[in-house]
């Protein structure tokens, strides 16, 4: 008589908490009023969210722009270079002030991405690409195609990468 009680008890209390989780086919759990793949609040999911679980919802990492530039002074041949700069205007006000100012001027500029020089036979060569392998390899080309060819240097190269802050 016992063992009958323990079981209807079982079934009811089973069958109790029946309504607040539901198994889609393949047997994963899933939130009540919301299609397979949703949780409650997100757009096509009936169920309810308080307003502090929305806002604490994960919106995904968020990044900040990195600068760089590189200015040079074709009269006295000297060059001054900036990378990680919060700005664009932070970026080529360094890299001016690092080439000594008077007659600097900014020769190549980016955000998010590697700059390179090169020197050759008194021409400079400069190159933007995604990668700092990339904007030395362009920038060595761009050097020999000036007809610089062997004598060629790389004087400098960098990346302003993006910054995760949050």
């Amino acid at each position: 008589m016992r063992a009958i009680n323990m079981k209807k008890i079982l079934l009811a209390l089973l069958f109790s908490l029946h309504p607040l989780v539901a198994y889609t086919q393949s047997g994963v759990m899933q939130a009540p009023g919301c299609p397979p793949g949703l949780a409650p609040g997100q757009p096509g999911c009936g169920g309810k969210v308080s307003n502090n679980a929305q806002r604490s919802a994960y919106r995904g990492p968020i990044w900040q722009d990195r600068y760089g530039a590189i200015a040079t002074d074709p009269e006295t041949g000297s060059y001054g270079w900036v990378s990680d700069a919060s700005s664009r205007k932070i970026a080529k006000k360094a890299a001016i002030d690092d080439c000594g100012g008077g007659g600097c001027q900014v020769q190549l500029e980016g955000r998010n991405n590697c700059l390179a020089m090169a020197w050759g036979n008194g021409v400079r060569s400069f190159a933007s690409e995604p990668s700092l392998r990339e904007a030395e390899v362009a920038v060595m080309e761009k050097c020999h195609r000036n007809g610089s060819g062997d004598t060629c240097t790389l004087d400098y190269s960098a990346c302003s990468l993006p910054v995760r802050i949050q």
